[in-house]
């Protein structure tokens, strides 16, 4: 396991947590409901990020991509 570090938006710390040995850091960490991205500056570091959850699905999806 990888130890990361999770903070909110703007720095201050919120937990220290494992993930799993990827060969490169995954773009987003997931702890219960809360998103953290890949902090540019430190890449043991996520920042919390606001997340949208799309609710278009299925063919509703396809026909507007058409």
């Amino acid at each position: 396991m990888v130890l990361v570090r999770l903070e909110t938006s703007d720095g201050r710390f919120v937990a220290n947590v494992e993930v799993l040995p990827f060969l490169s850091a995954p773009d987003v960490v997931l702890w219960g409901e809360r998103h953290f991205k890949l902090h540019q500056e430190n890449p043991a570091t996520y920042r919390e990020c606001f997340v949208a959850v799309s609710l278009t699905t299925g063919e509703k999806a396809l026909e507007l991509s058409r």
